[in-house]
């Protein structure tokens, strides 16, 4: 997560839950991502700073825009359908903001693929700024 100021949290770990296919893992990824948002808002409300509005960075066009419309009229399960009015929910209420973000930018990848060389470079200060 970035502020204003710089990176305020960063996190990789095994998702918890198998999604079927890339866009439902980056719905998960997002909605675990909110449980923390949550708690940074909390702290921030505790210090007296004013809330800040997350900027999730995306590169799966179909989950921006599952995350924007819902899933329309497409059956889903139970807990991806929870998982996305979660997500829509923060959306709505400017706690999160979903910008789309070129493949070959994405800060996380460098903490969950092997990247090396001048892309590796790159990525770290993107990081330091």
């Amino acid at each position: 997560m970035m502020g204003d100021s710089g990176l305020l949290y960063t996190q990789s770990s095994k998702q918890k839950l198998l999604g079927h296919h890339s866009t439902e893992c980056e719905l998960i990824a997002v909605n675990d991502g909110l449980f923390t948002l949550e708690q940074l808002r909390g702290l921030y409300q505790i210090l007296g700073l004013p809330p800040v509005i997350v900027n999730v960075r995306q590169d799966n066009s179909s989950a921006m825009q599952i995350s924007e419309n819902g899933h329309g009229n497409a059956k889903r399960s139970k807990y991806m359908t929870v998982r996305v009015e979660h997500i829509k929910s923060a959306l709505e209420e400017k706690k999160i903001r979903v910008t789309k973000c070129p493949t070959a930018e994405m800060l996380s990848d460098m903490l969950t693929k092997p990247i090396y060389g001048k892309k590796l470079q790159y990525l770290i200060s993107s990081y330091l700024r």
